[in-house]
């Protein structure tokens, strides 16, 4: 199983507290095996910095949501979570 957190650039940032363009510009998102699975957003650092995978939906249920203090810790925890 292969894990990929994606950097696309944005053409526009965003001031909220949480958001995928928040300190660099690029928005990210995850794939397992070339198939997208959800997007990786990142909170700024005075709320923490750390990165939280959202899940996208299934069947009109919220998917997983997944917290990280690193984008390598993040990588392991979504594999764990798509062995599982």
């Amino acid at each position: 199983m292969t894990v990929k957190i994606v950097k696309v650039r944005s053409l526009t940032t965003s001031p909220f507290a949480c958001s995928n363009t928040v300190d660099d510009g690029y928005c990210r998102y995850a794939t397992v095996d070339g198939k997208r699975v959800g997007d990786v957003v990142k909170f700024k650092p005075d709320w923490g910095g750390s990165y939280v995978f959202e899940e996208e939906w299934h069947d009109g249920k919220r998917g997983a949501q997944i917290e990280a203090r690193t984008l390598a810790d993040l990588k392991r925890k979504i594999a764990d979570h798509y062995q599982n």
